[in-house]
């Protein structure tokens, strides 16, 4: 089951923007350890598959990439360096996307239909991987607050309630932008039917002024 409260993808893209990669480089590692103490299923079914290496290419994230090293031997989350070696297959999408995708909140057949996320190379190792991921989602809210050690419950908490903070206030701001954009659109309504307005009443003054005109022709015509 996905977590009922997934810490937002913005909080997250955020982070990692001003994360220095020396920073994150060493964090991997224990996100790692505490993904795996916590889902030795998933972890064992991603043992199960053949060895291949899948860059993961964040698109609005392009100063970090990832490399997922999968087999038996070799389970791990690295960073892509200035010259990667060459993957088996390669995953590229926006952030929240693979989010969708390791949480299981979106049926990731839907995410690669719709193009959110691609893949090329070896298709094989990716379908194997999303097939893995779709069995047992990921609980980013938790793991990253596994990352406060003993406060990792206080971490917890407080992330949640950033992340609904920030879901309330996003609400808020896209309610605010839809009553002025409704408002926009009345004023914009009453504009257009006062330029009718004026358009037809001075249609109307053309049409008068032409009568008196030709009116004024005649009298001068009768009394030359």
């Amino acid at each position: 089951m996905p977590p009922q409260t997934p810490l937002p993808s913005e909080i997250i893209l955020a982070a990692l923007r001003v994360m220095p990669p020396a920073l994150l480089a060493r964090l991997l590692p224990i996100v790692t350890r505490r993904l795996e103490a916590a889902y030795p299923r998933l972890f064992e079914r991603l043992g199960a598959l053949k060895p291949a290496v899948i860059h993961v290419e964040i698109t609005d994230l392009p100063r970090h990439g990832f490399a997922l090293t999968l087999g038996p031997s070799a389970q791990r989350i690295s960073l892509l360096g200035l010259f990667p070696p060459e993957p088996d297959a390669r995953v590229r999408g926006s952030l929240k996307s693979l989010l969708d995708l390791v949480e299981g909140r979106i049926d990731s057949d839907t995410l690669f239909f719709t193009r959110a996320l691609t893949m090329t190379g070896d298709t094989e190792a990716v379908v194997a991987l999303r097939n893995t991921l779709d069995r047992e989602p990921l609980d980013t809210l938790g793991a990253v607050a596994a990352l406060a050690g003993p406060f990792a419950g206080p971490a917890r908490q407080v992330l949640a309630f950033v992340g609904e903070r920030a879901r309330k206030v996003k609400d808020h701001l896209a309610e605010v932008h839809g009553t002025l954009h409704r408002a926009d659109e009345g004023q914009a309504r009453e504009q257009a039917a006062l330029n009718e307005r004026l358009r037809t009443e001075l249609d109307d003054l053309r049409t008068r002024l032409a009568k008196l005109e030709g009116r004024q022709r005649r009298k001068e015509s009768a009394t030359a």
